[in-house]
């Protein structure tokens, strides 16, 4: 169980690593942006220097769209044709590889799906755009920082969640059930459950308030094979 857990917190941990370099790079778009407004309207009145445009694309040296700004941002040379507002990176064949804004969309093995919610996050691709990681808050309540199998289920993922008042990390298998679940919530208190692939749960620990904690066992038909703390000591 431990090397399970700190697996996972070392996957989150580069996932955050990633998303601190994202960051820095719209930083630098936006430091960008001001020495554009600084410099080249020095001159001009108070009323000229406010730029109005409905989006920017920026092109590599073969005047190949690579990186997109707009409300919403401008398809051109985009595979997809959804609307973003916000920020998306593209790879030279006119694949979303990063989008920083609206999250109403993502991609699973080809195919756009519309999440539960509109939101928006920081999103990561891989070279044929189908969401493998990210970070981003939904409208429903739902904040979550995700880290998504090749195939499109999700991996493992840190969230808390208003509508369950859940708070922890959850892993899946690559079947898409979830294998282990920690975390807190009102109703359940603070937990770790285990299961196996037919997601019968196998071991249990939890508290709730000044309860006596509990740590049960159980075989693969979910029978009780162990209470640690059925008898008083």
């Amino acid at each position: 169980m431990e090397t399970g857990e700190t697996l996972v917190l070392q996957s989150l941990e580069r996932f955050v690593a990633r998303t601190k370099a994202l960051a820095l790079l719209t930083l630098v778009l936006l430091v960008g942006l001001f020495l554009v407004e600084k410099y080249v309207f020095a001159s001009a009145s108070a009323s000229e220097k406010v730029l109005h445009v409905r989006g920017i694309v920026i092109e590599d040296s073969n005047g190949v769209p690579r990186l997109l700004l707009g409300a919403p941002v401008s398809n051109q040379g985009r595979k997809r044709q959804d609307a973003i507002t916000g920020l998306v990176l593209l790879s030279e064949d006119g694949t979303d590889r990063l989008t920083i804004g609206s999250a109403d969309y993502d991609q699973i093995n080809g195919v756009l799906q519309h999440r539960i919610a509109k939101g928006i996050g920081v999103l990561l691709n891989d070279a044929k755009g189908n969401e493998r990681g990210g970070f981003g808050f939904l409208d429903n309540g739902r904040v979550t920082l995700g880290l998504d199998r090749a195939h499109g289920e999700e991996g493992a993922f840190l969230t808390v969640n208003d509508e369950d008042e859940f708070a922890g990390v959850v892993v899946k298998d690559v079947g898409g059930s979830v294998v282990t679940s920690l975390g807190n919530s009102k109703e359940s208190g603070t937990r770790l459950l285990l299961r196996d692939h037919t997601c019968a749960d196998r071991v249990f620990l939890g508290m709730k308030d000044a309860a006596t904690p509990k740590l049960e066992v159980r075989d693969q038909q979910e029978k009780l094979v162990l209470d640690a703390f059925a008898t008083s000591h």
